[in-house]
């Protein structure tokens, strides 16, 4: 089979097969320019069977502070960890939303600038990385605050959450809200 020289060639997509960005499974919501919250589901964490199983969002432990016997010094480290993330995280937010909008626009057109909607999405990724990235510090951040023991509570309490014997509403461990 020849290589095909454009798209237009290309007998494999057809039809459906070419979709906007926006239309894509990313989008949240069916909202692509949105912002994620910075405890979205953009991570599976917590989930049994994911790597990051050990690490516990930040409003679970809050929400279970009393059963792990967080001392005001740990309370005070996880708040000032929170604080510190939401902070840094607006710069990112808000470059997230403009590459999304600049791409959308790039999208838009009758033709589109194949090298110009790359880089935009390049922009994209590169803030949701951004983005992933400070998450993932600041689970780990409090995660180091936590002594063995209280994981292994957590670890526990998870446990229960996911083979029903939990007591209050069910508990989504990817966002750290009840569901």
């Amino acid at each position: 089979m020849v290589p095909a020289q454009n798209i237009n060639d290309n007998p494999a997509i057809t039809g459906d097969a070419v979709f906007k960005v926006k239309d894509a499974p990313m989008a949240r919501n069916g909202d692509f320019g949105a912002a994620p919250s910075p405890f979205s589901k953009f991570m599976s964490i917590g989930s049994p069977g994911t790597m990051m199983h050990r690490l516990t969002p930040p409003m679970v432990i809050m929400q279970n502070q009393e059963q792990l016997g967080l001392t005001k010094k740990q309370i005070d480290l996880i708040k000032n960890e929170m604080k510190s993330f939401q902070s840094d995280i607006v710069d990112v937010q808000w470059d997230l939303n403009a590459a999304k909008t600049t791409l959308e626009k790039e999208l838009d057109g009758e033709k589109i600038d194949l090298h110009a909607a790359l880089q935009s999405m390049n922009k994209v990724l590169d803030a949701e990385n951004r983005l992933k990235r400070q998450h993932l510090a600041l689970l780990i951040k409090i995660h180091n605050v936590l002594t063995p023991e209280q994981q292994d509570q957590l670890e526990t309490l998870k446990g229960m959450h996911f083979h029903g014997m939990h007591m209050g509403p069910p508990m989504n461990f990817s966002s750290g809200m009840p569901e």
